[in-house]
């Protein structure tokens, strides 16, 4: 798996971010953890993987491929 190329990171202050997606549209908004998650998807055991339900969600959107 890895993060989309097409993910932008906004900031927002105190940890906090927008996720947008300019190739599906899907905006989230995230924590600093969560932006970490998406980034090092790629990398072997990550936690992300342990969250079925959020994996399946971010794969949905595109955010995750």
């Amino acid at each position: 798996m890895k993060s989309s190329r097409f993910n932008i990171f906004i900031p927002l202050g105190d940890d906090e971010y927008i996720l947008y997606n300019s190739l599906s549209g899907a905006i989230f908004k995230i924590d600093e953890e969560m932006k970490n998650l998406i980034e090092t998807i790629h990398e072997k055991n990550s936690k992300l993987e342990k969250a079925p339900q959020t994996l399946a969600q971010l794969q949905d959107q595109g955010i995750i491929l």
